[in-house]
């Protein structure tokens, strides 16, 4: 198509039709363009012609121009790239920050394995309590009291004990105070006494700490930590009970007796040796002291340690009975 068409005033004078007369729709076209003649910028309406003009002089329209399929491919095709290139600049900006989270999300995954695994394979029962009542608890928990998981969901450390304490004390109540004493910031660490699912009791060392910082709003929670001690109670109370067997033993003993280290340091004696020699602890608090005053003559007491630290020595490293040997002591 040209660019420009010309149009002859004449041409619509032989059709019948003045400028003036021009049906609407000729009139109202507007072209911003000029004719030319007329300097630029000046503009003309089809079928209205400025008064000074004839209606038979010929004018120039020209038409408004358009762009071609290729000029408009390339338009096209420069803002897609340019739209491209900034999402693939907002991309690489955004690119180490992603790659960040996913490696901050990555790891905290992995320890929430390992930290899983630790609890699921201890021996200590992990309990996590929520407003006194356990809501997850791990295997070795199931295997101390003797119940399925299912079973100690929901329990109340109360109905996991007798209903008294050795202490006389109820087991609900005291139980409410630990743990109102854990979740205000306070260490707890105690001796408990519990009943497996058969009624078999046992004591357990138990520990209260508050549980990870939940969202406000949400009830808080706290982890108990129980270890089984009964055997290691039963064999400490076995060897309280040898040692205040032997302590009586000692002190009622007809014939003087003391009590001293392998390196020879004083521990105790019995009644008798007061009786006997006259010396009490204040007399001779030291072995060192018991060999002066005993054996005050310096070659008879060097003679009579010589026989006990041999007599010792075979105690000791050999295990032999300590022989009876006669001595002369200077009594108080």
């Amino acid at each position: 198509m040209p660019d420009t068409a010309r149009v002859e005033g004449a041409a619509a004078a032989q059709g019948g039709v003045s400028g003036a007369q021009a049906p609407e729709r000729d009139r109202a076209m507007p072209l911003a363009t000029t004719s030319a003649q007329e300097p630029p910028g000046q503009l003309y309406w089809a079928g209205n012609l400025p008064p000074t003009h004839e209606s038979t002089r010929p004018v120039r329209f020209t038409e408004p121009r358009r762009c071609d399929a290729k000029e408009a491919s390339v338009s096209w095709g420069l803002l897609a790239l340019s739209a491209a290139g900034g999402a693939a600049l907002a991309l690489l900006w955004q690119l180490p920050r992603a790659r960040r989270l996913q490696g901050q999300a990555e790891t905290a995954i992995r320890q929430m394995r390992e930290f899983r695994t630790m609890v699921e394979n201890t021996n200590d029962a992990v309990l996590l309590m929520e407003a006194g009542r356990i809501v997850e608890c791990n295997p070795a928990a199931e295997r101390m009291f003797g119940m399925p998981h299912v079973e100690l969901l929901g329990a109340h450390p109360a109905s996991l004990s007798p209903m008294l304490q050795p202490g006389g004390g109820r087991s609900e109540d005291l139980a409410n105070a630990n743990i109102a004493r854990a979740m205000g910031g306070e260490a707890q660490r105690f001796l408990w006494e519990h009943l497996r699912h058969g009624g078999e009791p046992f004591t357990a060392e138990v520990a209260l700490a508050p549980a990870f910082q939940r969202e406000a709003g949400q009830v808080p929670r706290f982890v108990a930590v129980l270890r089984d001690v009964t055997q290691a109670r039963r064999a400490a109370e076995a060897v309280q009970a040898s040692e205040r067997q032997f302590r009586r033993l000692f002190e009622l003993a007809p014939v003087p007796l003391a009590l001293t280290t392998p390196q020879g340091q004083l521990i105790d004696f019995n009644r008798q040796w007061s009786r006997v020699l006259g010396y009490d602890r204040n007399d001779v608090p030291t072995m060192a002291q018991w060999w002066q005053k005993a054996y005050p003559d310096p070659t008879y007491r060097q003679a009579v340690q010589e026989i006990w630290n041999k007599a010792i020595g075979r105690v000791v490293n050999e295990g032999r009975e300590l022989q009876q040997t006669e001595v002369r002591v200077t009594c108080k």
